[in-house]
């Protein structure tokens, strides 16, 4: 019996969904929610109750020169609005200050305070305790070429 027109045959849906399952970018997508749910849960235990994966988006694009609302948020590739709320949220958890830029004050200008510089260290630990774990797991070589694949995807860019 053949298919509905428009719709691909039951045993080619299941195919493209194995594929699709193991594709790259469902792969990567998926390995950097479980990476930031491990930061999150580790930084968690250290005292840095409030912390949620999704601030993951401000905290990993914001440099220690500080950065405007707007360049985070074109790093992160969200809303100037929710790049606005999670620096209320962070501000309110003591981790970065906000403040109108000197250049233009128009400009809303976001800064590490010492407690977020000292959580910027704590994932930094987080992260390399991971990625010993990881080669424990596959080994040197492997995490050094996916280091290397995942340089090469970021160089398309």
């Amino acid at each position: 019996m053949a298919a509905a027109k428009g719709r691909a045959p039951a045993s080619s849906d299941e195919a493209l969904e194995k594929h699709r399952d193991n594709n790259v970018r469902r792969l990567l997508v998926a390995a950097t929610r479980s990476i930031n749910r491990h930061i999150t849960l580790k930084l968690q235990q250290r005292g840095y109750e409030g912390t949620r994966p999704g601030h993951a988006a401000l905290l990993a694009n914001l440099d220690f020169h500080g950065n405007s609302v707007t360049e985070i948020a074109e790093r992160a590739h969200i809303s100037k609005q929710a790049m606005a709320h999670l620096a209320v949220e962070l501000e309110d958890m003591g981790l970065i200050t906000r403040a109108p830029s000197d250049a233009d004050g128009r400009m809303l200008m976001l800064r590490f305070t010492r407690s977020g510089k000292a959580l910027v260290r704590a994932s930094v630990a987080i992260v390399d305790e991971f990625e010993a774990a990881l080669a424990a797991k596959i080994g040197q070589r492997s995490l050094a070429a996916l280091k290397r694949g995942l340089a090469a995807i970021i160089e398309r860019d």
